[in-house]
């Protein structure tokens, strides 16, 4: 009985944490650039270490594992260290990107998303959604 009030707590804490994170958070975010990039103000390494944390939540901690202990065996392996090189390959090469004010589509005002698309770019759209 007194291991699961220990979880309990931890759980409790941990989540009251995360909500103070969250409220501290809100209080600095001022437009939707804000919210959607951070501002464009993360370095280099908190930034390769958000991608990281992106794609270690699905596809390392599950899909991979799964191919590990079964078809793929150790080989598995070689899909966590690219993607490990690729986001810091990536975290530096994402000044230069910044400095292009590359926008991708959550970033585009709604007075932007009302003008005619191109037909290049509907045609786009149509091979990425079709997948």
């Amino acid at each position: 009985m007194g291991a699961s009030l220990t979880v309990i707590a931890i759980v409790i804490i941990y989540l009251g944490i995360m909500v103070m994170i969250g409220y501290i958070s809100s209080k600095k975010i001022n437009d939707n650039e804000d919210f959607l990039v951070a501002g464009r103000k993360m370095g280099p390494w908190l930034l390769a270490g958000s991608l990281a944390a992106t794609e270690v939540g699905g596809g390392s901690s599950l899909g991979v594992v799964e191919k590990a202990y079964g078809e793929w065996g150790l080989s598995a392996v070689w899909y966590v260290i690219t993607m490990a090189i690729a986001f810091i390959v990536l975290a530096f090469l994402a000044p230069m990107l910044r400095e292009a004010a590359v926008k991708t589509v959550p970033e585009y005002s709604a007075d932007e998303m009302v003008k005619p698309i191109h037909w290049s770019r509907r045609l786009s759209c149509c091979f990425r959604w079709s997948g």
